[in-house]
């Protein structure tokens, strides 16, 4: 019975997450987890549907668990980074975003969310040159100048911070990036 009720909540989780219906997908993830809580491949699933739905905390918590099984897992080393963050313990989200393959999507990924730490850390100076590995992919010229923008203004650097705004609205911007402004 456990292994039909495991394969009943895993395919309504593929067919609600298919369907982009994001909480029903976490709902049944979180059946076949109570089931097969040590599933490597279902905590990877369970914790993006969880982030994607807004449910952070909860997302944190699978992602951490699934470093048990897969250290250098680079979405769950960037989701535990943001939970060290979130708690305050910058020294260890430093230490976890640091492992982080730059691969993928993590290539954009890691050095934001690097760079959000070193301001935790109050090393704002690390944090912009952080933000300069993504001068290698002109595509991430946006979310870079963004960041810079958000991250000079938080140090009080007004001047700065409204030059990168502007340079944001001369290359194009989102709407996120106007309200920011």
């Amino acid at each position: 019975a456990g292994e039909s009720a495991k394969l009943g909540a895993y395919l309504a989780a593929r067919v609600a997450g298919t369907d982009r219906d994001l909480g029903a997908a976490v709902e049944y993830y979180d059946q076949v987890l109570m089931v097969d809580p040590d599933n490597p491949e279902l905590l990877s699933a369970a914790s993006l549907f969880m982030l994607a739905d807004g449910q952070g905390e909860k997302a944190i918590a699978a992602a951490e668990h699934l470093l048990d099984f897969r250290p250098d897992d680079g979405t769950a080393l960037l989701l535990a980074s943001v939970g060290k963050m979130t708690a305050g313990d910058y020294a260890a989200a430093a230490e976890l975003v640091g492992a982080v393959p730059l691969t993928g999507i993590n290539r954009l990924l890691g050095p934001l969310v690097e760079a959000w730490v070193l301001v935790g850390l109050g090393q704002v100076d690390d944090a912009l040159l952080a933000l300069e590995a993504l001068s290698v992919n002109s595509s991430f010229t946006p979310m870079r100048v963004y960041h810079t923008a958000l991250i000079t203004w938080f140090d009080g650097r007004i001047d700065d911070a409204e030059a990168q705004f502007q340079l944001m609205l001369e290359s194009g911007v989102s709407s996120r990036g106007v309200e920011a402004y």
